[in-house]
């Protein structure tokens, strides 16, 4: 993504969470919401989803040299349970050719952490808020 996309990251971002926060935290302040999301954002980092011309969400992954943390998968509710996320997470996981150790955390009652693990994710944390996460391939493990 590019700096002129930080407000269409942010209105996918608010679609697809805003529910999320509100069930974890207890309320939604827009204002205060946006001011994190955009201190928190590396727009370089960001990949767009698209369905044809419409954006649907956006994936944000860091690579490091021993392992992936998936930092940001974000998909609006009217394009989830048609397996965007499943392949997503798939490719990443075909396509890791060191087979390092994929980390991602979840809201406790996102749906999303089901189909974690039922790709394979383990949980390895739990917080207040999240539960922690990691894929490890059949080598690794």
């Amino acid at each position: 993504a590019s700096h002129q996309d930080m407000g269409l990251l942010y209105e996918l971002n608010r679609r697809a969470m805003k529910e999320h926060i509100i069930d974890t935290f207890g309320s939604w302040d827009e204002s205060e919401q946006r001011q994190s999301f955009e201190d928190s954002t590396d727009i370089s980092a960001h990949e767009l989803l698209f369905d044809g011309e419409i954006p649907f969400g956006f994936i944000n992954i860091f690579e490091y040299e021993h392992e992936l943390h998936i930092n940001r998968l974000c998909i609006v509710p009217e394009f989830q349970s048609r397996g965007i996320g499943t392949a997503l997470l798939t490719e990443l996981i075909v396509s890791n050719p060191p087979k390092r150790p994929i980390r991602l955390q979840v809201f406790h009652r996102n749906p999303a952490a089901n189909l974690y693990r039922r790709l394979g994710f383990k949980k390895t944390k739990v917080t207040p808020t999240h539960i922690h996460m990691v894929y490890k391939s059949i080598v690794e493990r």
